[in-house]
């Protein structure tokens, strides 16, 4: 429930979703949305990666590491 409270107050400080919006909630620390530092691994959880999905346009976003260390790279479906 933290990380989804987390989520909703990033998009309600933004006051509109963006896709740097979406990257920045992926990217979040505090409640381990982004989770592979020591403090976030009590849950046995890791983030590998992160995906963005736009299946309306055809179109994914993948980050091949953790989102705040990695670059997002566009993928036509």
């Amino acid at each position: 429930m933290r990380r989804c409270e987390k989520a909703k107050e990033i998009i309600l400080k933004e006051k509109k979703l963006t896709l740097d919006t979406v990257k920045k909630i992926l990217k979040e620390h505090t409640t381990g949305i982004c989770g592979h530092t020591k403090v976030h691994l009590h849950d046995d959880t890791v983030t590998l990666a992160s995906v963005i999905l736009n299946p309306k346009d055809k179109w994914l976003l993948l980050c091949n590491t953790n989102p705040c260390k990695g670059t997002y790279k566009k993928y036509r479906l």
